[in-house]
């Protein structure tokens, strides 16, 4: 028999942008059936009250970094219980697929943590993307560039031989048979920095002839933050992708001419399917390695040990930091630079950079004293001033994304302090932005968090509440919606969002997770 579930009495916000409306949701098996007025005819069926709460398509998370964090807290609670139903992996050209036994996989991948108990036992990217059912939430899955590119060639500072890049094509054109949604760049990182134009756009050429999505954490939001937009664009126009532009907000110390211009090409993009994301606060994540210098940064975590162990390499680290001279550091400073998480010292949770007496030092201390956990230490830095974000949010093709994690617990019991936006993101969008600030009308919020990540990542049958479309859905009420977390108290879930549907199944409820993982594999 099939199961059948009717919402009843709620406002419809649909996620196309449309007006709210009275109506009621029908649900058979994973599928939306019909959107309306259906009366009380409902004995068939179970029954969920809306009590005029809003009904929304659920939450799509475009940008995390829950690669392997997904997989070890595998019923999602930090991502369900602010309304996501659906997240994206393999942001920034980083992630744990694919894998060569050769190369070390922690200098490619974000919230890696061996101790979480997963064992990665895949290898290539349609092996990992196996691990994808049976989760909390639906993962749509970028194949990420860095990990490509350590798979074929470890992390080195050089661009890729041409069969070098012939292998990444091949492995990139296996992931996106087997269901990878596209490709993602980080290339203010390692080892994406060392990666010519060429080589990025042969690889986003294989992406468009999928109509995938090409997904970049572009060179720089500062001094050359046009010409990095630039570059963006000339990798994906003609290739047939979506070319999305990640936390593209300016950096606080970017010149206004460039923000101007970056802003110009973002409002007349020479791309034919392009999108922006950011998320609603000023403080971003980061790791406390990319304070140091790239080019003792390469090679597995050994090799970076045995550097900060040598007293000539670990000299020129130290005059590197206090020189303020990575990316993060000149954005504006140390003294807003703190430390989110540090192995096996939660009494530096919180400590600004700005106070150590040298800066240079006490990053090397604390990197050599988290030994092969180095690439672990957290810290939390300014991402954007709130008007630059502000301008990016008015854009009409802008998603809201987390940057975050997926993980469990709260407070003390979270296994890692990541982001506030982990947490929060959905409903500090929907609380500050629309309730607070009149910023964004409701229904202006829900599409950027539904139908229009839908459309980046190609779900055709997600992110829109219609006959037709899969039964992910949220319930939540405007006026109460709180995002509970701060920028020191992260791990805390929001409060307003009641209940939670991932493929027509009760995920989470007034009482909290359900216990069901109805999530799977999507692309």
């Amino acid at each position: 028999m099939t199961s059948r579930t009717v919402i009843k009495g709620g406002l419809v916000i649909d996620g196309t942008g449309s007006p709210r409306r009275p109506g009621d949701v029908v649900i058979e098996e994973n599928m939306i059936v019909a959107v309306g007025l259906s009366g009380d005819e409902h004995s068939d069926a179970t029954v969920i009250e809306a009590g005029g709460q809003v009904i929304a398509p659920g939450f799509i998370d475009l940008h995390t970094h829950a690669d392997y964090s997904v997989l070890a807290f595998a019923s999602a609670d930090s991502a369900l219980r602010q309304g996501i139903t659906t997240i994206a992996v393999g942001n920034c050209g980083g992630g744990v697929a694919p894998i060569a036994d050769q190369h070390d996989i922690r200098p490619v991948s974000f919230a890696y943590r061996p101790e979480w108990g997963v064992e990665p036992t895949w290898r290539s990217f349609p092996e990992y993307l196996e691990k994808l059912d049976g989760l909390g939430v639906n993962v749509a899955a970028m194949v990420p560039h860095g990990a490509l590119r350590n798979a074929v060639m470890g992390v080195v500072q050089r661009p890729a031989t041409p069969a070098e890049l012939s292998e990444m094509v091949g492995m990139l054109d296996a992931a996106m048979q087997a269901g990878a949604v596209g490709i993602s760049t980080g290339l203010q990182y390692r080892p994406g920095c060392w990666a010519p134009e060429s080589e990025i756009r042969r690889l986003v050429e294989v992406v468009g002839s999928y109509e995938g999505i090409y997904a970049s954490h572009i060179r720089d939001r500062s001094n050359n933050y046009s010409a990095a937009i630039a570059e963006a664009m000339t990798a994906a126009t003609g290739t047939g992708a979506h070319l999305q532009l990640s936390h593209v907000a300016a950096r606080p110390n970017a010149p206004r001419v460039e923000i101007d211009a970056a802003m110009s090409l973002m409002t007349h993009p020479t791309t034919d399917r392009f999108g922006v994301d950011t998320f609603p606060e000023p403080w971003g994540p980061g790791l406390l390695v990319d304070l140091l210098p790239p080019e003792l940064m390469e090679g597995d975590t050994t090799d970076v040990l045995a550097r900060l162990s040598n007293p000539a390499s670990r000299s020129e680290m130290e005059a590197y930091v206090d020189a303020k001279a990575s990316f993060l550091a000149q954005v504006a400073g140390y003294s807003d630079i703190y430390l989110s998480w540090v192995p096996d010292r939660p009494d530096l949770l919180g400590f600004s950079l700005g106070a150590a007496d040298t800066v240079g030092a006490f990053c090397c201390d604390i990197l050599l004293e988290a030994g092969t956990k180095l690439r672990e230490v957290g810290i939390r830095h300014i991402y954007a001033d709130s008007p630059i974000i502000d301008s990016i949010l008015a854009l009409p093709f802008c998603t809201i994304a987390s940057d975050g994690i997926v993980t469990s617990g709260e407070d003390e019991d979270c296994p890692l302090l990541w982001s506030a936006s982990s947490y929060g993101f959905t409903a500090r969008l929907l609380e500050h932005y629309v309730r607070e600030r009149n910023s964004l009308s409701l229904e202006e919020a829900v599409e950027k968090l539904t139908s229009l990540p839908a459309a980046a990542l190609g779900l055709g049958d997600r992110g829109v509440i219609a006959p037709g479309k899969k039964a992910d859905l949220v319930l939540f009420d405007p006026d109460t919606i709180h995002d509970r977390s701060t920028p020191t108290l992260m791990a805390r879930h929001p409060t307003g969002i009641h209940t939670v549907i991932v493929n027509g199944i009760v995920a989470a409820d007034g009482d909290g997770l359900t216990g069901t993982k109805a999530g799977r594999h999507v692309a």
